[in-house]
């Protein structure tokens, strides 16, 4: 029987029948397709809408009822591991990694990229943000530019996933994440140049864009 190692989210309640759970999962969840059937030798452990790896072999195939009323038929892994993942690595699985920067400040204002994540149909930038400037700052996020080259990669939503967000505003000596997605880059390309905006409370304070330059692994 064929190995696999699949990665997906579970879409209805499982089914338990001792000592063996059935789970069905979407190995393609963004798109509720590629139903697979997963059985494994142990009692219930994750809920419907969980994201789960699974390792184990195929075992045939079986046919019934989907989530919407029609009638499947969808091939069967009995599982010798199952284990929960995120939703990032379900749906876009990191292919490589750029290191993080120093940080960059102004004003008693730093930012920092923890580190980049590469995916085949998305670009993650992990930033830090530490505000010891004495008033209230806002990064102006939805105007955040990635480029590579000529190339501007657009900016994806997120607002389905629990990617950390820069509260808005950011009062004075918050230390905070955010997590911005962006669309695939070209691995072994050239680099990326990531530029964002901010604004403070204090109009005395001028800020110029946060810049930095990113090398792209191979």
């Amino acid at each position: 029987n064929d190995r696999v190692d699949i990665t997906g989210q579970i879409m209805t309640k499982p089914l338990y029948q001792s000592p063996l759970t059935q789970y069905e999962i979407f190995v393609d969840p963004q798109n509720f397709s590629e139903s697979t059937i997963v059985i494994i030798r142990q009692k219930p452990r994750f809920k419907n809408g969980t994201y789960v790896e699974v390792k184990g072999y195929i075992y045939g195939s079986v046919s019934g009822q989907n989530m919407f009323g029609g009638t499947v038929t969808a091939p069967a892994v009995i599982a010798s591991s199952i284990k929960q993942i995120s939703q990032t690595q379900a749906e876009a699985p990191t292919i490589a990694l750029s290191t993080g920067s120093k940080y960059f400040p102004q004003n008693g204002l730093a930012l920092r990229i923890v580190k980049v994540e590469y995916a085949k149909t998305e670009t993650r930038v992990y930033l830090q943000a530490v505000n010891k400037s004495g008033s209230n700052i806002t990064f102006d996020d939805f105007d955040a530019t990635l480029i590579q080259g000529t190339h501007q990669l657009k900016q994806i939503d997120s607002f389905d996933t629990s990617y950390p967000e820069f509260p808005t505003p950011m009062a004075n000596g918050v230390v905070a994440q955010e997590v911005l997605v962006f669309g695939p880059a070209t691995l072994g390309g050239v680099p990326l140049h990531f530029d964002i905006g901010v604004s403070s409370d204090n109009f005395n304070l001028n800020f110029n864009d946060y810049e930095f330059i990113i090398h792209v692994p191979r």
